[in-house]
């Protein structure tokens, strides 16, 4: 399979106090291919959410380069700008909060619609995208403080697959969830991504949940991306120290 996101030598600054430099991203390079589950996970703190963003063109690097579907978001056109926002979409860890309160499930859904630009497939409705991930078509003219956490959560996915996009970036999507909607979520993520062939970045701290969703691993500290691999030989023989002690804190990796 051929990459679909590239990643190289990224770099990351803020300023800090007395003209002082924090290095969030230091020197990243990485690949994800052609309709795979790649997960980045660290401590909070680590970088991973940084990276994140500069991908989804909200976070402007300091260097390196990034591209989607050969589209570099940070060199492109504004039509290739457009087309970017359809190849990638997000899922962000809290759907309540990137929710206009006042805008009805059916709104929601699908507001970036009307930006859309790709007309080589039908758009979709908003019954068929509540569908998609299992919501009634009833829930068009609810508002978001009327659904649950999880229901929330999979509105938020059918507002990223209205779209069409070929990647979706998941920036911990079930950690405001509580145990019970977790397992809904991640299953419904992982059948999505089989049926309509997506490339999934998988950000998250829970190694138990990367394990079991993502084909490949990277592992961020300081910035740095200090392993990689599959995720049960990453987690079970780590050859990073931080790996080791990242490992070690965790009390038991479920094996898929």
């Amino acid at each position: 399979m051929s990459p679909i996101v590239v990643v190289e030598n990224l770099t990351k600054d803020y300023a800090g106090p007395s003209k002082s430099v924090r290095r969030a991203v230091d020197d990243v390079s990485f690949h994800v291919n052609e309709q795979e589950i790649f997960g980045i996970v660290g401590e909070s703190g680590s970088g991973k959410t940084t990276v994140a963003r500069v991908l989804l063109r909200l976070t402007r690097p300091t260097g390196g380069h990034v591209s989607v579907a050969g589209i570099d978001p940070w060199s492109a056109s504004r039509e290739d700008r457009r087309r970017y926002h359809e190849v990638i979409q997000v899922v962000f860890q809290d759907p309540y909060s990137s929710m206009d309160p006042r805008m009805r499930i059916g709104a929601v859904v699908t507001e970036g619609l009307r930006s859309r630009r790709t007309h080589d497939r039908p758009v979709p409705t908003v019954a068929e995208l509540l569908d998609l991930v299992g919501l009634p078509a009833s829930y068009e003219r609810m508002y978001p403080h009327e659904l649950s956490g999880g229901q929330r959560q999979r509105a938020a996915i059918a507002r990223a697959l209205a779209m069409g996009p070929q990647v979706l970036v998941a920036d911990e999507p079930v950690s405001a969830l509580d145990v019970s909607m977790r397992g809904q979520v991640l299953n419904l993520l992982t059948s999505l991504q089989v049926e309509l062939g997506l490339t999934v970045l998988f950000i998250s701290h829970d190694l138990g949940i990367v394990q079991q969703m993502c084909n490949r691993v990277a592992v961020m500290h300081n910035g740095r991306i200090v392993e990689t691999g599959d995720p049960v030989e990453t987690f079970e023989n780590p050859s990073d120290p931080y790996t080791q002690r990242l490992v070690a804190s965790v009390p038991r990796i479920p094996v898929s």
